[in-house]
């Protein structure tokens, strides 16, 4: 079972551990970073691929290839669409908004999103103002109130949802609309000592900076709207991913849930990273490799 990590970042922890994680398991494994060979390869320039029979690639991250190399019709290939619908923040509200998936609603104008304040009070954020729309982490992200003023350059601002959980969703698309799931919650580390008045929006914006790590999640814990929200996103149409992991925020007093951003290469822990691996070889192991066919099959 030869596998091929395409990854955004050659320096991506989490293409390292999944590339480790083969390794552990006795499985042969490459990782390129962008302007690599097999990179330029499957970009039309090169003959690199041209003997990647039986082998499966799986793309990390935003890295420009083509959907289906010609190269490459025998092999296992996963997140070979575009994806910059779901790396671009923008892009992705535009296309999801419209569609049935759950999501804050969103402004693309700052004069939109400007007259919008000036009809809410102060006494709690209303905006969250995106100013980097391929960010992580929480990067970028700014918190409006009634009587702000909008960074004009910015490109996206969706409605502020008081959330008393955020989870993060796994998910791996099988054929036939079946997918696994393995889903983590986001918990406050303990013993943390910046005192509450240093980080004002620490419950708000749950980031790494703020002292928020996520943490594995009994599934019979997580709140079934969580499930449905995600289970409307993976089998959306517009959803042409074979796997992520989707960021979901609960509202308790209206048992609503809210897909914020789906992440195309994410952290891997040691539970999660074994989630990817059980998958990935169970997608090897049941792939017809002599069909001309890149997708593959599950056997019934």
């Amino acid at each position: 079972m030869p596998v091929l990590i395409l990854s955004y970042n050659k320096a991506s922890q989490g293409a390292k551990t999944l590339s480790t994680a083969f390794s552990n398991e006795g499985i042969p494994v490459t990782r390129y970073g962008p302007g690599s060979p097999a990179v330029t390869a499957l970009n039309g320039r090169g003959t690199y691929l041209e003997q990647t029979v039986n082998t499966m690639l799986i793309k990390w991250g935003n890295i420009r290839t083509p959907a289906q190399p010609e190269t490459c019709k025998k092999t296992l290939m996963l997140n070979f669409g575009d994806t910059t619908r779901f790396t671009d923040k923008k892009k992705f509200y535009e296309t999801f908004s419209e569609t049935t998936v759950p999501m804050p609603n969103p402004f693309t104008r700052a004069v939109d999103a400007q007259a919008y304040l000036q009809q809410v009070d102060n006494k709690r954020p209303y905006l969250v103002e995106r100013n980097v729309l391929s960010g992580h982490s929480g990067e970028g992200i700014r918190l409006l109130t009634g009587g702000d003023i909008v960074t004009p350059s910015a490109k996206l601002w969706t409605y502020y949802i008081p959330k008393k959980y955020e989870y993060r969703l796994h998910f791996v698309k099988f054929a036939n609309s079946d997918y696994r799931s393995f889903v983590q919650v986001k918990l406050l580390k303990k013993g943390l000592e910046k005192p509450e008045a240093a980080i004002p929006n620490r419950y708000q914006v749950r980031n790494l900076d703020n002292g928020w790590v996520y943490g594995p999640r009994n599934t019979d814990d997580v709140p079934e709207a969580v499930h449905a929200a995600a289970s409307v996103f993976i089998q959306s149409a517009y959803n042409t991913l074979d796997f992520g992991a989707i960021d979901i925020i609960y509202n308790e007093g209206t048992n609503a849930a809210y897909i914020l951003e789906v992440n195309t290469a994410p952290g891997l822990a040691s539970s999660v990273t074994g989630f990817y691996l059980s998958c990935f070889k169970e997608m090897y192991n049941n792939h017809d490799f002599t069909s001309t066919k890149t997708k593959y099959t599950v056997a019934s």
